[in-house]
């Protein structure tokens, strides 16, 4: 059985109660000293992707402002 969860305090509530282990960034490990913690070489890297439409709400198009997205919109 697998769990996908996008909380990591729900995460780690899973791994105390037995159900399994977890993968987290290694700045969140000093929050959790009572769980065993083996850092791993090599891990798996992740890839977060933004999509958009050409028309971005001013909600979006803040967003993207701020993480310096060069918008097609915009040429």
């Amino acid at each position: 059985m697998s769990f996908e969860v996008s909380s990591v305090d729900f995460m780690v509530d899973l791994v105390r109660q037995g159900l399994g282990v977890g993968m987290l960034p290694a700045a969140y490990a000093p929050r959790f000293s009572d769980l065993r913690i083996i850092r791993l070489r090599d891990a798996p890297t992740r890839t977060e992707y933004l999509i958009w439409d050409n028309r971005p709400s001013p909600a979006a198009a803040a967003f993207l402002d701020l993480v310096r997205v060069d918008r097609p919109d915009r040429r």
